[in-house]
């Protein structure tokens, strides 16, 4: 298991490279998907409702602004 964070087209995002000798592709990724699905739920729920807010707004605000060029 090997994770990391990207950056792609100005979004922040999560990379995880998982590699298994005893687990199928399925067994797999249904175990990741849950991992993330508990990961985000317990990180959105211990937001309170304006840090909620402020998060949203500021994805929004970096998706509206202009792309920086030379």
């Amino acid at each position: 298991m090997d994770s990391s964070v990207r950056q792609t087209h100005r979004m922040l995002g999560f990379c995880f490279q998982v590699t298994s000798s005893s687990h199928g592709l399925l067994e797999v990724h249904a175990a990741l998907d849950k991992f993330i699905e508990s990961l985000s739920s317990s990180i959105i729920s211990s937001l309170s409702e304006d840090e909620f807010v402020d998060h949203v707004r500021s994805v929004i605000n970096k998706k509206l602004a202009p792309f920086p060029s030379l």
